[in-house]
């Protein structure tokens, strides 16, 4: 059984934009961008919003006030500041429109010098110059890929941003120069493709620290209510429910991709061609998407609930999918790319 999974590279002279999957992925940052410009005035009106909150959590006279006022306060923080953390972010995306357009993807040698939450530090040689980058958000998995071939692929400078993608993948990264030269040296990770399949199913489910951070503050928020106000139990209750229901439809893709590690702790990965029917990006970048394959001559369906444009492109471009476990009928196993940043969660019908 071959466990050597690939995925083709970059075409050589292809600008970056004639590629579908590459043309997708910067399409949902375009969307995003959009949206958060029309958002503007939603942040005017929460700010209003946190000032009527803030008063009352000042001049309020119970319990009760004191909480419901610090759930608005915290709730409007976390909202503005992921949308002012958005906006900020996405400041590099008409130098992608125009840069991907213009220029194809170039291999440079590359090697991660320091690795912090937010930003990788990177550093590439392109025709003898070495350049150090800081890349925005470049998740774990991605990094090691760095790590482990050596090799990235860019386009750029367009103006201060270069665009950065790792082998194996079609997801792209913004960069720019660091404000401090980086200090020699590098960092030494030495992953194989199973350590980078289990950081990825990581990354695409629920943070731990998250759920523990949300109910710790929702138990603290009734504890206050029920002390002050024990009738306040049913609105509290509702309320809770409420702010479920929103995280469960806006980070639906994230519980479902929660089963990865679970799916991939005995992966024996198997390759099967497949047909992938027609599919699109959602705001998040993922998609429910349909593959058919055989089995010994026996046809065979595989949703798959949550996937990302990369996974499906690699797909598309290959013919094909990687099985973690024999695909049975009532099955779910993980689909993917064995040592690629390449994962998704397939229910077999």
């Amino acid at each position: 059984m071959d466990e050597v999974g690939s995925v083709a590279e970059p075409v050589a002279g292809q600008v970056a934009a004639a590629d579908p999957t590459t043309a997708a992925v910067l399409g949902v940052h375009v969307a995003r961008a959009n949206k958060i410009r029309r958002l503007r005035w939603a942040a005017v009106g929460s700010s209003v919003m946190m000032t009527v909150a803030i008063v009352l959590l000042l001049i309020g006279d119970s319990y009760a006030t004191a909480a419901y006022s610090a759930v608005a306060v915290i709730a409007i923080t976390i909202g503005n500041a992921q949308n002012l953390r958005a906006a900020g972010t996405d400041g590099w995306i008409p130098a992608a429109v125009a840069a991907m357009a213009q220029q194809p993807w170039r291999p440079v040698t590359a090697r991660v010098v320091r690795a912090r939450p937010w930003s990788t530090l990177v550093e590439i040689e392109d025709q003898g110059t070495f350049t150090p980058l800081r890349v925005r958000g470049l998740p774990s998995a991605f990094r090691a890929m760095i790590s482990r071939t050596g090799t990235a692929w860019v386009i750029g400078p367009h103006g201060p941003w270069t665009f950065l993608r790792v082998t194996g993948s079609h997801t792209f990264w913004a960069a720019n120069a660091p404000r401090r030269t980086p200090s020699p040296g590098a960092l030494n990770e030495r992953v194989d493709g199973a350590e980078v399949h289990r950081r990825l199913a990581r990354h695409l489910g629920i943070p731990v620290v998250t759920v523990l951070l949300v109910a710790f503050a929702l138990l603290g928020m009734g504890f206050l209510v029920s002390v002050s106000w024990p009738g306040a139990w049913i609105a509290y209750l509702l309320y809770v429910l409420l702010i479920s229901a929103i995280a469960l439809r806006t980070e639906r893709h994230r519980l479902v991709n929660s089963r990865l590690p679970r799916l991939i702790a005995d992966a024996h990965w198997t390759r099967f061609p497949v047909r992938l029917e027609p599919w699109q990006l959602n705001a998040k970048g993922m998609t429910r998407a349909t593959a058919h394959f055989e089995v010994d001559g026996t046809h065979r369906t595989a949703l798959l609930p949550a996937a990302t444009a990369d996974v499906l492109g690699a797909a598309t471009q290959e013919g094909a999918l990687w099985f973690a476990q024999a695909p049975e009928t009532g099955k779910t196993v993980a689909v993917g790319f064995p040592n690629c940043p390449l994962l998704a969660v397939a229910e077999i019908r």
